[in-house]
């Protein structure tokens, strides 16, 4: 007659991995965990039975198993619900306008770009660039005066000479006089319409289709307008 501690043993493992070839991508489920251990008290030695607490623990292993599997259908379940909840969310915001906290765009020629620039402290002067691909600066103009916060701005997408700016990259440099008589770089942020949603792949949330931005992940957004 077998012994026990061969079975708990050496031919767990056996039967284990016979398991694993018959059913890849798959972990020791519950009726096989079951089975081996009905066959171990089956095949046991009367005179040198299974130590109690041997037994105990292989019990308690096995409800760990059954807990932890519970406990992963439950978390697919809630990622599942929330992946639907942020699509249903990001399908409504198709059309809107949202905030992104950047400086650079692509300018499509049907329209400007307007947005806000960020200040820490006020200033008696904010000025604000537009820049195309190659650094060259297209367009200037000032702001004015502005307090701590945001000061909003609108490029018409002309340049200098008031000719319609061609399409391609651009990108907002914005600055204020401080209080010592110099003018610190300022944080720019730009207005964009959602044109579409893209759900990604295994969950990994919704994008943003911005028009002049492209794909954008919805934790960019600062703000819905």
């Amino acid at each position: 007659m077998s012994d026990a501690r061969n079975i708990s043993g050496a031919s767990l493992a056996s039967l284990n991995l016979q398991t694993q070839e018959k059913r890849p991508n798959t972990q020791l489920g519950s009726e096989d965990f079951l089975k081996l251990m009905i066959e171990q008290l089956r095949n046991q030695n009367p005179t040198n039975p299974a130590e109690s607490t041997e037994f105990l623990g292989q019990m308690a292993q096995f409800s760990t198993v059954s807990g932890i599997q519970e406990l992963q259908r439950s978390l697919g379940g809630i990622a599942a619900g929330l992946q639907s909840s942020q699509a249903l969310q990001a399908s409504t915001m198709v059309g809107r306008t949202v905030v992104l906290e950047t400086d650079r765009f692509t300018y499509r020629g049907a329209e400007g770009m307007a947005g806000a620039v960020q200040l820490n402290q006020s200033s008696s002067d904010v000025r604000l660039g537009v820049f195309n691909a190659a650094g060259t600066r297209v367009k200037e103009f000032s702001l004015g005066a502005g307090g701590p916060g945001e000061l909003a701005f609108k490029w018409d997408g002309l340049d200098a000479s008031g000719n319609p700016a061609p399409s391609g990259t651009y990108q907002i440099r914005a600055s204020a006089l401080n209080e010592n008589g110099q003018f610190v770089a300022l944080g720019t942020l730009l207005n964009a319409r959602v044109e579409s949603v893209s759900l990604q792949p295994q969950g990994a949330g919704a994008e943003l289709n911005l028009a002049g931005f492209g794909p954008i992940d919805m934790s960019a957004v600062r703000r819905v307008i």
